[in-house]
């Protein structure tokens, strides 16, 4: 079906860029604690 292919390839770009978006923050927050350890 050509609905549920289309319904399926938005759920994985969603869930990409979902993915994406928490890695940064994940990495933006071990960042910003790596800097502040070093400023301590």
């Amino acid at each position: 079906n050509i609905l549920t292919k289309g319904v399926e390839l938005l759920y994985n770009s969603y869930a990409k860029s979902n993915f994406d978006t928490t890695t940064e923050i994940v990495s933006l927050s071990r960042g910003l604690f790596f800097e502040a350890f070093l400023f301590w």
